[in-house]
């Protein structure tokens, strides 16, 4: 399940980022919901960038609580963007395991 597409500009960014929600409880809430999850300290691989990736038909996002990078295959420079306050907070907090149910279980080696 995703959300409805944003375009491949930097207000379509913003758009995607803020409706994620206004506080870290909220945007962990709609990342569950809409089944984006990731792994921890690596920005391309975090939910926020898996959200993205989805939202904005992208190749690559890479995210961190400072800014985010979003590239298309069909444009030749990525769109690039700060990070909302509450978007920050919520991968800070992310990537210190305050939200266990976004974390990407490893797949098993059935051993």
């Amino acid at each position: 399940m995703t959300a409805e597409p944003y375009p491949f500009t930097d207000g379509g960014l913003r758009a995607a980022l803020d409706a994620l929600g206004s506080t870290t409880d909220e945007i962990a809430a709609t990342l569950l919901r809409l089944g984006h999850r990731g792994v921890q300290m690596v920005a391309c691989r975090c939910p926020i960038a898996s959200y993205l990736t989805a939202v904005m038909d992208a190749s690559e996002v890479e995210a961190s609580p400072a800014s985010v990078r979003v590239h298309h295959l069909d444009f030749p420079f990525p769109v690039r963007g700060m990070v909302p306050t509450p978007v920050a907070a919520f991968m800070s907090r992310f990537d210190v395991g305050d939200y266990p149910d976004l974390i990407e279980k490893e797949p098993s080696d059935g051993s």
